[in-house]
Parts: structure tokens; C-alpha cells; sequence
């Protein structure tokens, strides 16, 4: 297995798989290109925004215990996130797809999951855009999901 450390909290390399150890990391950046990403350790810490991408039949597997805050996310197969102890949110509030998967995208968390819709509305901010065409299995222990899809105007 090969990295090459391109910057602080980016890592590109021939698969970026690190299940032994445990990541403490601000905003990070994994790009595997054909490759998969497997970041599973349960203690990794991620406390910046994360993207993530690869392509090609090759899953996406990220545990965190804290907090995973999204970047841009753009895989070639399944996408499976879960915060152990915390949330899974947009770095950004705007109207772009977040999270395009060729696959499943499954995200668990303890907290919410795409922000905290206020009470009696139907603000979505801080929603996690799902890329058209999406096939999403969600489930939150405590709170509330917040999803968007983005998709084409055929209008």
C-alpha cells in the first residue's frame, strides 16, 4: 500500500485503507482513484470537513466516533458512514449534491443526521444533497434526518 502526503489532511494513494489505527484529523481530503477507502477504526476523530473519492466498483467504508462533517463525496460503489457517537453533516448549506455513490449510500449516526429541522417548518438548512438517482438507507438513534435530492430540471 502507497500514500503520498500531497498536503495537510490529504492523502492520495493506491487504496486507503487503514483499519489498525485510529485517524485524528481536521479537514481531510482521501482520493483512492480505482480503489476502495476503508477507514474503520473506531476511534478515528475526524474534526474538519471530509471529502472523499474513488471510482470504479470500489465501496467506501468510514467509521468515526465523533462528528463526520461532509465535504464533497464522490464514489464509484457503496458509501457506508457512521458516526458512533455524534452526527453527520454538511459542510455546506447550499444546493449541491454533497454525496454522489454509484451504490447504496448508508449512514448511521447516534445524533442527527443532515442537520436539525426547526420545529413546525419546513427548513431544510443543513440538509445533506443527495446526487439524482440515489439509493439511500439512513438511521438516527436520538434525532432527526434531513435529506435533499438534487436532481435535473426536465422541465
Amino acid at each position: 500500500m502507497m500514500f503520498v502526503d500531497t498536503g495537510p489532511g490529504v492523502l492520495h494513494g493506491d487504496a486507503a485503507r487503514i483499519i489498525g489505527w485510529s485517524l485524528e484529523v481536521g479537514a481531510a481530503s482521501f482520493t483512492a482513484g480505482a480503489n476502495p477507502i476503508t477507514l474503520t477504526n473506531v476511534s478515528n476523530d475526524f474534526t474538519g470537513a471530509l471529502s472523499l473519492s474513488n471510482s470504479g466498483s470500489n465501496a467506501v467504508s468510514l467509521k468515526g466516533a465523533n462528528d463526520i462533517t461532509l465535504g464533497t463525496v464522490s464514489v464509484g460503489e457503496a458509501l457506508t458512514l457512521n458516526a458512533i457517537n455524534g452526527s453527520i453533516n454538511d459542510a455546506s448549506d447550499d444546493s449541491l449534491a454533497d454525496v454522489t455513490s454509484g451504490g447504496l449510500i448508508t449512514l448511521t449516526a447516534r445524533d442527527e443526521i443532515g442537520g436539525v429541522v426547526a420545529t413546525n417548518t419546513t427548513d431544510s438548512a443543513g440538509a445533506i444533497e443527495l446526487a439524482e438517482g440515489s439509493s439511500v438507507d439512513v438511521f438516527s438513534t436520538t434525532s432527526s434526518i434531513v435529506l435533499a435530492g438534487v436532481g435535473t430540471d426536465d422541465s
